[in-house]
């Protein structure tokens, strides 16, 4: 990383990426004497991480630039007046900032910031950047979402002379496929074992099990379950005619959009849509949520709808055990979201569980539960995964279990976690380790 001038720092959640990126900047300013700045582009919540990291490792001050547009000019003149080496911002106000004066930008999270996508507003607001700042960082540990297209954009970023043209990419790297609807690009690569040596020049990837010998690892167990009959009747019912109706509540939904969204709800809870019965999942969280707690055993439930968080939490409290519940959801302000991941860190108590929104699972440490529950899935496997190494990660001294919930019976979920596989088997033939991809072989056979 540091000879290159662009990276792109696809290491695993929990390996460290803050820390690498931040030796590597540091290492290539070329006076510690004179002024030097380093620029740390993230999400919302991620603000407090990054500056309790730089803080911890380097013993150095930094400064938030966020805030009312009076506050920001404020924080601006702060720190431009002053010997500070670190601004840490967020992408919806970085574009404000003077482009001139760093000497290494990080970004942090690209996946979900739209780094992985040409046409988007960020994207051009980094690549503005780019033509000023010397040293590029592009961090996120989930880079694959649809397929190799994903790796157009951050990859124009670091290397522009090398990957000047989008469709140059496409049709040297890409397999597409005419159809009457226009063009249609494939997950994998043209030639998998050449695209992932030509990545090799500029990324970093490593897994867990390579690094961290002595983490204990994690487990993915999927949990079977039986819908309650009338669970079963109101999945059917919007699924099939776009309706359900009974003497207390009535479904109506407009189209099959609407209708799948509705049967994902119905699996998290019936109670999300009105209807007076918790449902399987929520059944299977109370009996096995109060042997863990009675264990002595904190846990985390990770759903994707941010309404079910206090539906969650009050069956947690009718267990009647005292225990102290944590939530995490997107639209808090990074000071609650630091507050609340951090007090279930430090809480002393082993009488804790935390809720958490799937889409809000990154940028914090769970390491004191080691047993996690999926009620209900994210249509894209980056957030699942970055959900559960929020306990997977260094810090950790127990293995992990993920337990998914699966409601059987031709459900939603057994068409989302349907996808959710292929999905990572595509990214496991282009950026996996080298294990995973003999795995793949094994599994397919060669492929071209």
């Amino acid at each position: 990383m540091s000879k290159r001038d662009g990276n792109l720092e696809f290491d695993d959640m929990g390996l460290g990426k803050t820390l690498q990126s931040l030796i590597s900047a540091i290492d290539k300013v070329p006076d510690y004497n004179a002024p030097w700045q380093i620029l740390v582009i993230c999400s919302k919540n991620a603000l407090y991480v990054w500056k309790e990291e730089i803080s911890k490792w380097f013993d150095e001050d930094c400064i938030i630039y966020t805030g009312t547009p009076a506050k920001r000019k404020k924080i601006w003149d702060i720190f431009y007046y002053e010997d500070t080496h670190f601004l840490i911002t967020t992408y919806g106000v970085a574009n404000e900032l003077d482009k001139d004066c760093w000497n290494a930008l990080i970004c942090d999270e690209i996946h979900v910031a739209g780094l992985l996508n040409q046409k988007t507003k960020t994207f051009r607001m980094v690549q503005e950047y780019s033509k000023k700042v010397p040293y590029l960082y592009l961090m996120t540990g989930t880079p694959i979402r649809q397929g190799v297209i994903d790796l157009y954009a951050p990859l124009h970023l670091i290397a522009p002379e090398a990957f000047k043209n989008y469709w140059q990419f496409v049709n040297k790297y890409c397999i597409v496929i005419d159809t009457p609807f226009g063009k249609h690009i494939e997950r994998n690569p043209r030639n998998i074992e050449s695209f992932r040596s030509v990545l090799d020049n500029y990324m970093v990837r490593r897994l867990k099990t390579e690094v961290l010998k002595d983490l204990p690892g994690k487990q993915r167990n999927v949990i079977p379950l039986e819908m309650t009959p009338k669970q079963r009747l109101a999945h059917q019912g919007v699924l099939e005619e776009l309706y359900y109706g009974d003497d207390d509540s009535t479904i109506v939904t407009p189209n099959k959009m609407t209708a799948m969204l509705r049967a994902r709800q119905l699996l998290v809870s019936p109670r999300l849509l009105g209807i007076d019965e918790d449902g399987a999942g929520l059944d299977y969280i109370r009996e096995a949520g109060e042997a863990l707690l009675t264990a002595g055993r904190p846990f985390v439930v990770f759903t994707p709808f941010k309404q079910a968080l206090s539906i969650i939490q009050d069956v947690i409290f009718e267990m009647g055990m005292a225990t102290k519940i944590y939530l995490i959801s997107g639209g808090m302000t990074p000071a609650a979201f630091a507050n609340s991941w951090q007090g279930f860190e430090s809480d002393p108590s082993r009488n804790k569980a935390m809720i958490c929104v799937i889409k809000s699972g990154a940028s914090f440490h769970a390491t004191t539960a080691s047993d996690c529950f999926f009620l209900g899935y994210e249509w894209d496997f980056n957030f699942n995964t970055q959900s559960e190494d929020r306990l997977c990660r260094l810090g950790q001294s127990n293995f992990v279990n993920c337990n998914y919930l699966l409601h059987n019976g031709n459900s939603v979920d057994e068409d989302v976690k349907r996808r959710l596989n292929e999905k990572q088997d595509s990214a496991n033939w282009i950026i996996g380790t080298e294990e995973q991809y003999q795995m793949m072989l094994r599994k397919v056979g060669p492929r071209k």
